[in-house]
């Protein structure tokens, strides 16, 4: 996603909400589109976490086959490291300049009256129609229930972040 694709959802969201309302947009642009960039974003953080760079002094220090595999391999973890690393950054900063872009085309107000509703992220999940929900034999299911929950964590980080 680049600046233009940005502009082009903020602007996607503006018409949504001269024709749908405010609530609408902002499910849109911030349910759908926001907080699937924010998912990529802790999806990525999530595996830096698990390719902490080795200790590679210690390695280096050793010079037998193994050891010199495993500086092979360190040396791979190394990179693969920065890698993502460059690409949380990237991420960060596409993120921040979405939210910009996101407060300069809606009320502040308007964004917290929102978050204050808690409402349904459809970022990872298709949107069934309310008749459809209704006509369940089983409206909460354990599933159900655990995405409710995660999504009222993630309000509240987007809470924190558009504050």
């Amino acid at each position: 996603m680049d600046a233009c694709e940005i502009k082009d959802y903020c602007d996607e969201a503006q018409i949504i909400a001269d024709s749908h309302g405010i609530y609408a947009a902002l499910s849109y642009v911030l349910g759908q589109k926001f907080c699937a960039e924010l998912f990529r974003l802790k999806e990525l953080n999530r595996k830096l976490k698990f390719l902490q760079p080795a200790e590679m002094d210690s390695l280096a220090q050793k010079s037998s086959g193994i050891q010199s595999f495993q500086l092979s391999y360190a040396l791979t973890a190394e990179d693969n490291f920065q890698t993502a690393l460059e690409k949380s950054r990237f991420l960060k900063d596409r993120l921040d300049n979405f939210r910009k872009e996101i407060q300069l085309r809606f009320k502040q107000s308007d964004i917290e009256e929102y978050f204050n509703t808690y409402p349904r992220l459809e970022y990872k999940r298709t949107l069934t129609a309310p008749d459809d929900a209704l006509n369940n034999e089983e409206l909460m299911t354990g599933k159900a229930v655990l995405e409710e929950a995660e999504d009222i964590f993630i309000i509240e980080e987007l809470k924190r972040i558009f504050k």
